[in-house]
């Protein structure tokens, strides 16, 4: 957890542009790209903005598969 949230500080900080892996009910397995607005490691949850939709998506820490930068 310590590690999540030192890059979400960095991300977050950076700006940049990360992508999330998750499993939704009745649509599989879905990646959204956006930026991280803001999360809270207590309550557990990250806000996602995203680009291409011009949406915000609050995610709890148990949708998410996988979260990284798209920099690797």
């Amino acid at each position: 957890m310590e590690s999540w949230e030192k890059n979400f500080n960095a991300w977050q900080k950076s700006n940049e542009l990360i992508y999330v892996e998750m499993m939704k009910q009745k649509k599989g397995r879905t990646r959204v790209y956006g930026r991280l607005l803001s999360f809270d490691m207590n309550e557990g949850y990250v806000q996602i903005y995203n680009d291409d939709e011009k949406s915000v998506h609050k995610l709890s820490f148990g949708e998410i598969d996988h979260i990284s930068s798209t920099k690797h």
